[in-house]
């Protein structure tokens, strides 16, 4: 059908795991007007969900073509017209309010500021969010928090609205305010595909019934309930957001995030103030140790400059596999991958503002510790050149890996033991706690190769002066 909103043509799907391959979807053809609610019925592994899942753009074809409004499913042009509601309740942000998720995949979906407050009070009325919008996800009910996930594929007006069991486990008054919000979608032109069980209760609202079995399309009934006045794809004009806007979303997300309770940062500056007491008392012990002798101020200081600046290395080298790993165990994953704004795009935002972030609290910290302790250094404005070229270069290294890392999550589900030793070997061999110069040659050899290394060493030159390669070298 050259004017479909959807159009399925001959899609195989196959799923290999351990040796055994599982069909999902055999050739399965099948096209849906602007306008038409269509529902997807069938047993449990019929193939609904996989097939819900590529028209998203979140699983690939093996065979046969998908599209959007003409566009191949998957594509930036294709997501920008898609709204995707998957099963389950955790494709949200729980320690973000209702009305602060919303707000943020209104902007991820393009839209300036203005528009996107404008969206989510649409949205939030739209299903009988309002009463709820200032509460956490997480403090939801079950019911609100599909509803709420129902907003967000909502949002933007898609013309193709894709619903994965968005009644599960719901009562049948509340089931039943899903359906009226789902039909009034397609009343306003929107092509509308939803995988459920309950068939008494969708059957009544549909214009056409699939159903699939083993894979294939069983059986399509067309009920004959469509009006034919909705033919248009519902209007999308609103005003566009720039990058600019979509990365402070995202910033204002990870603020929300990390520190959403009032006690966040007091919590965070008593636990660095515990830290740099206990290495003060350390360096008491350790004294003057002829490990030190090129490190101007003793070993209180020289730690100093690892303990400041370890959060950065943290933040660089997890943030990627952190947001894939977690996105993956609470679903949002999914909710950030069909959204038009491009999954890297999102997350390089969310590294780059949590390494802001980083960076300050590594300032806080060396600060706390001249104040405290009387720890001094080099203040000249070349010193500090020195030390923020060093750390953003570490940085650049350290993000670059932890992509890579997120990428074998997302293929292979590994990685994260990876990042985590990487991180702890880099401690053990860079010098994050003694001088280089004390391992044993053969480790000393091997810790050029990591980039800690050489930003402690251009760090510790630069703020406390003294010979510091030799003393690293020696």
């Amino acid at each position: 059908m050259a004017d479909a909103a959807i159009s399925i043509q001959g899609v195989s799907k196959e799923f290999r795991s351990r040796g055994r391959t599982t069909t999902a979807l055999d050739g399965v053809t099948l096209d849906l007007s602007q306008g038409e609610f269509a529902v997807l019925t069938g047993a449990n592994g019929a193939g609904k969900t996989t097939l819900l899942k590529i028209a998203a753009g979140l699983v690939l074809p093996d065979r046969g073509d998908i599209s959007v409004m003409g566009y191949p499913a998957g594509t930036a042009a294709a997501r920008r017209l898609v709204g995707f509601a998957p099963s389950g309740e955790r494709t949200l942000f729980w320690r973000l309010s209702v009305e602060h998720n919303l707000s943020f995949f209104a902007a991820l979906r393009g839209l300036a500021p203005r528009a996107a407050r404008a969206e989510t009070e649409r949205v939030l009325g739209l299903c009988g969010l309002a009463p709820h919008r200032a509460r956490l996800v997480g403090e939801c009910s079950a019911g609100i928090r599909q509803r709420a996930s129902l907003a967000r594929a909502l949002l933007g007006e898609p013309a193709v609205l894709l619903a994965d069991e968005p009644t599960q486990g719901l009562d049948g008054a509340s089931a039943g305010a899903f359906w009226e919000v789902l039909r009034a979608a397609a009343d306003r032109g929107a092509a509308v595909v939803v995988a459920t069980h309950r068939i008494d209760e969708a059957r009544p609202l549909a214009d056409a019934v699939v159903a699939l079995e083993g894979g294939r399309i069983a059986d399509v009934e067309r009920t004959g309930r469509r009006k034919e006045a909705a033919t248009s794809a519902p209007p999308l004009a609103r005003a566009a957001g720039t990058l600019f806007h979509r990365s402070l979303a995202v910033a204002r997300k990870d603020a929300r995030l990390q520190f959403g309770t009032r006690w966040a940062w007091g919590v965070k500056l008593a636990r660095t103030a515990l830290i740099l007491t206990s290495f003060y008392f350390v360096s008491r012990l350790v004294g003057s140790s002829a490990a030190l002798a090129s490190y101007a101020g003793g070993y209180f200081p020289f730690v100093l400059v690892w303990i400041s600046f370890q959060a950065v290395q943290t933040a660089a080298l997890s943030v990627f596999v952190t947001e894939v790993r977690g996105g993956q165990l609470t679903g949002v994953l999914e909710a950030l991958a069909v959204s038009p704004a491009p999954l890297l795009q999102t997350l390089s935002f969310s590294a780059a503002w949590r390494l802001l972030i980083a960076t300050v609290e590594g300032a806080v910290c060396f600060g706390l510790g001249q104040l405290l302790f009387g720890a001094s250094f080099s203040a000249s404005l070349h010193s500090w050149g020195a030390v923020l070229t060093a750390l953003f270069l570490m940085s650049l290294f350290l993000g670059g890996l932890g992509l890579a890392s997120a990428g074998l999550v997302l293929v292979w589900g590994v990685g994260t033991p990876l990042v985590s030793a990487y991180g702890a070997l880099s401690s053990l061999l860079g010098g994050a706690l003694y001088p280089v110069a004390v391992l044993p040659e053969f480790l000393r050899g091997l810790s050029v190769f990591f980039p800690l290394t050489l930003f402690l060493r251009v760090a510790r030159g630069a703020l406390l002066g003294g010979n510091v390669e030799a003393a690293d070298l020696a």
